[in-house]
């Protein structure tokens, strides 16, 4: 991926659906940990340009990432919402209540293989590429990923991609 080599099949995609669908797949392996997953997703479909298996692997990754640092308050919400400023686009939130990003590590979180708090010790698995590899798809269609700090503790992971407009038939009537 980082030569560039990865090839997308890029098509209209309804993001809201690849959510949709992946967190119906991943809802079982959640519950099954005792974890709690909201969703608040629209139910029209939001078109995107992309490559629905990729998008779906950021999906994982996110809500994985959210799981492994939940630490006690092992809940989680999604959310997608159509966005027009400052272009349109569409943003997938994936809000956790767990441990947070230490302040001055926002960016250093995609970086491969760091691990922001200390994880060996505390028994979280993983190989720190998740984000790394999350962010880089995401810019391959033309979006990104950023970490926002969310009030009352945790941590918010939101991706955009860019959107089509939307049309308003009747202005050109």
């Amino acid at each position: 991926m980082e030569r560039g080599e990865k090839k997308y099949n890029f098509a209209p995609c309804d993001i809201a659906g690849v959510v949709r669908e992946t967190l119906e797949s991943y809802r079982p392996h959640l519950e099954a940990g005792g974890f709690k997953l909201e969703c608040d997703l629209p139910a029209a479909p939001l078109f995107v340009n992309g490559d629905r298996d990729a998008l779906a692997q950021i999906v994982v990754n996110l809500v994985s990432n959210a799981e492994k640092y939940s630490g006690e308050r092992k809940e989680a919400r999604v959310e997608v919402r159509q966005q027009s400023l400052p272009l349109p686009h569409v943003e997938v939130r994936v809000l956790d209540r767990g441990l947070g990003v230490p302040k001055g590590c926002e960016e250093k979180i995609f970086e491969q293989f760091y691990r922001a708090h200390d994880s060996l010790s505390n028994g979280i698995q993983g190989s720190g590429l998740g984000l790394t590899l999350a962010r880089q798809i995401a810019r391959a269609h033309g979006g990104d990923i950023v970490c926002e700090p969310r009030p009352g503790g945790g941590s918010c992971f939101v991706l955009r991609l860019p959107a089509p407009p939307v049309s308003n038939k009747n202005a050109h009537e």
